[in-house]
């Protein structure tokens, strides 16, 4: 394909035009260049230098997408009729519904409700302060603390954990738990 030459007074409206007639019925930068004989590398110098048509780009594929939405909305609520084949022979068909599309537009026309994580924040996006109330005492957690140590320590001063033995650096004994039962798969934090 030969590519425009782009002089000081030469903005080559109609393969601007062709391109972008093109990226709306395709939605693919590389099929809209070859339609409008153009190289790649030079609608994207055209959408760095022109604003209008790095606008007009951006429209195209919203109109892109727009219509991708419509056809997921149809293949979800009225799906779409397929044959049915016996023999070689189609004796029927068979309307399909799809479910993952009506998943992908809920989760995008209501990501509140459908997203797959939600993100907790509290008052004025800040971290989250919890509370723990434990035989009538009310102790608070700051959640931007790393959230073993805070709770290793609550549980510690409620009575909730074993006692636990640091070595000593004299050669003194490993963590046990009451009785004496090792337990080896917990760390213990040391003064």
């Amino acid at each position: 394909m030969a590519e425009l030459k782009e002089g000081p007074n030469e903005e080559h409206p109609e393969a601007k035009q062709a391109f972008l007639a093109a990226l709306r019925a395709t939605y693919s930068v590389q099929h809209a260049a070859a339609a409008a004989s153009i190289h790649r590398a030079t609608a994207y110098r055209w959408r760095a230098a022109d604003e209008a048509f790095a606008d007009a780009w951006d429209q195209a594929l919203e109109g892109c997408k727009d219509r991708l939405e419509q056809s997921l909305f149809q293949r979800a609520v009225d799906g779409v009729e397929e044959p049915v084949f016996y023999k070689g022979k189609q004796c029927g068909s068979v309307r399909r519904y799809s479910d993952a599309a009506a998943i992908f537009l809920l989760k995008g026309g209501r990501p509140e409700k459908y997203r797959e994580r939600a993100e907790l924040t509290g008052p004025g996006g800040g971290p989250l302060r919890t509370e723990s109330r434990v035989d009538g005492r009310v102790e608070m957690v700051d959640e931007t603390a790393p959230r073993t140590a805070a709770l290793l320590s609550l549980l510690e001063r409620i009575g909730a954990l074993p006692a636990v033995t640091c070595p000593s650096e004299e050669g003194g004994s490993d963590a046990h738990q009451p009785g004496g039962v090792s337990n080896p798969g917990r760390s213990t934090r040391c003064p």
